[in-house]
């Protein structure tokens, strides 16, 4: 009973490990750019749908998950995709700004956003935990967070 305790335990913490390296290593740049030319192509009806507050006229071309005010902001949140799950999760989408601005989700609005490249982010002192943002036309930006 004990030898095969040993043997699932270590089997859960390499499995964990894998897990791990897989989400470090996941490129989520292939899903930044699909949103980014779905949001250019479809801005004019997205932000029809917005004024109208009816979602089911959003154009087809990319997964939406959920639609949810996640700020202080106005700011609309349209989730597309993620991977992995709960505190180890890597998520990402877009938002609609209304006054232009980038805007941090509730998990991290607590904190400052600073420039970061060529948008703009926040990161965890002592942990993996990130949010990140850029903008891909006006009022309109993309984000991406670790939970």
């Amino acid at each position: 009973m004990r030898k095969s305790t040993i043997t699932v335990s270590i089997l859960i913490v390499l499995l964990l490990g894998i897990w791990f390296l897989l989400r470090d290593l996941y490129d989520i740049s292939e899903h930044k750019e699909k949103v980014g030319e779905y949001v250019l192509a479809e801005m004019e009806q997205i932000e029809k749908c917005i004024s109208e507050g009816n979602y089911d006229n959003l154009p087809q071309g990319i997964e939406i998950s959920g639609i949810e005010n996640l700020s202080r902001d106005e700011a609309l949140f349209f989730a597309c995709g993620g991977v992995g799950i709960g505190p180890d999760g890597l998520y990402f989408g877009f938002y609609y700004s209304p006054e232009d601005v980038p805007v941090n989700t509730s998990a991290s609005f607590r904190y400052g956003l600073k420039k970061d490249g060529n948008g703009y982010g926040w990161k965890q002192q002592d942990g993996n935990m990130y949010y990140y943002t850029e903008q891909i036309a006006p009022k309109f930006f993309w984000y991406e967070y670790t939970t």
